[in-house]
């Protein structure tokens, strides 16, 4: 028989997954809109990751507020994508959810952090899927099939299921 093992013991032999959220808004153009992060090449959707005890919607409406200044709420989920090949060692599920249409005075109100975001632009998608890291690009073409489909889609790196 196994032996028991303490509860604090057995957490720190579980796997740790990293977790991010992120929002698809559009513009009235129906263009997507992206953010232009100041630590690294690549864009990427407005989000970020979840702290300690937060639910993945709690994220998304949080870095939403700190990374464009306006309130924004998630309206449904739209795509799971599990990846493991990304920038940092280990794991990750990131969560796109719906963000609606941004109308032209939320526009106007949006104010980036500049220790963080450098510019935000409205784009088609084949613009954002050259901007965006592949693996984001394909979450975001799931996320637009979702909008179309009526339901979620999930991802394990580039594939659909």
């Amino acid at each position: 028989m196994a032996e028991l093992l303490p509860d604090d013991v057995y957490a720190a032999r579980t796997p740790k997954k990293r977790i991010a959220s992120s929002l698809l808004c559009f513009d009235d153009a129906a263009r997507i809109l992206i953010v232009k992060p100041t630590y690294r090449t690549d864009w990427l959707l407005p989000g970020g990751m979840t702290e300690k005890d937060e639910a993945p919607a709690t994220t998304a409406l949080r870095e939403a507020s700190e990374e464009l200044g306006i309130a924004i709420k998630p309206l449904r989920l739209l795509c799971v994508m599990w990846q493991i090949k990304t920038r940092l060692p280990g794991d990750s599920l990131n969560f796109i959810f719906e963000g609606g249409r941004l109308d032209t005075t939320q526009i106007a109100q949006i104010q980036l952090p500049a220790d963080e975001l450098s510019e935000y632009r409205f784009v088609s998608f084949e613009v954002a899927a050259l901007l965006l890291p592949s693996v984001l690009a394909t979450g975001v073409k799931a996320a637009l099939r979702a909008l179309n489909l009526g339901q979620p889609i999930y991802v394990e790196e580039e594939r659909f299921f």
